[in-house]
């Protein structure tokens, strides 16, 4: 018997071969399966993220979850005056960045209304990456993550309330996507884990009191995630829980 798709909320079947039946709730099972590639690939990947930061920096100080007091300098006697690493990341980042980068929209056999339109949607794509900072600060750390680790990537947004698409630096070993299904390329499906301060969650969710219920019962973001590491209790500093999407 074939499953239906997990995010199928209208029908559950049952696989007398497995014993398996399709939750009730398929929020339950987008934790389910992004906690499993997660713990299969995602904590080696931001492992492998975290010795290429240490690299860059020469020291541990700065990791992905910020700043650490607790830090030790990689050399045996003296600091490295000249850190090949940070100059090769650096030079090839700005390289990179010299030129806007941009999508053309070119129109074919396409009269004066046509022309006019492509122009207008010209302007609107550059505006927008010049508002989310594409071409400025944000732009360059994308940037130096691709070059530092596996990629670097920005995470585009409707924003209805305030009427405009934006963009978001996030890092790559948090996007959650099933190798098997990507080995061409063409992946159906994608997760991303993340942490999201528990007020702003409570406030996207106003209108959802389930979803409100289940936000204030979530426990803390530990800390491997984006919490201060040198408070020992989650939640005292920085409120913040994990999400997937």
């Amino acid at each position: 018997m074939r499953d239906i798709k997990w995010w199928d909320r209208s029908n559950r079947v049952i696989d007398p071969a497995s014993d398996r039946e399709i939750p009730e709730d398929p929020a339950a099972e987008v934790v389910r399966i992004s906690e499993a590639i997660w713990t299969n690939k995602g904590i080696d990947r931001r492992e492998l993220a975290e010795h290429a930061l240490t690299l860059y920096f020469g020291n541990n100080r700065h990791s992905l979850s910020g700043y650490s007091s607790n830090f030790q300098v990689y050399v045996d006697s003296e600091p490295a005056s000249y850190n090949v690493v940070q100059a090769c990341t650096d030079t090839k980042t700005s390289h990179i960045v010299r030129n806007k980068v941009r999508p053309f929209f070119l129109t074919e056999a396409g009269d004066h209304e046509l022309r006019q339109k492509a122009e207008g949607m010209q302007r609107c794509v550059e505006a927008t990456f010049d508002e989310v900072g594409l071409y400025g600060e944000m732009g360059m750390a994308v940037c130096r993550d691709g070059n530092l680790f596996d990629g670097g990537a920005v995470k585009w947004s409707v924003d209805y309330a305030n009427n405009r698409v934006w963009g978001d630096r996030i890092f790559v070993h948090d996007l959650l996507i099933p190798e098997r299904e990507a080995r061409f390329g063409k992946p159906r499906q994608m997760g991303h884990r993340m942490t999201v301060d528990r007020d702003v969650l409570l406030d996207f969710f106003k209108d959802d009191k389930e979803a409100q219920q289940a936000i204030l019962e979530a426990n803390p973001a530990q800390n491997d995630d984006n919490i201060d590491s040198d408070i020992s209790d989650p939640g005292h500093a920085t409120d913040q829980v994990r999400v997937y999407e």
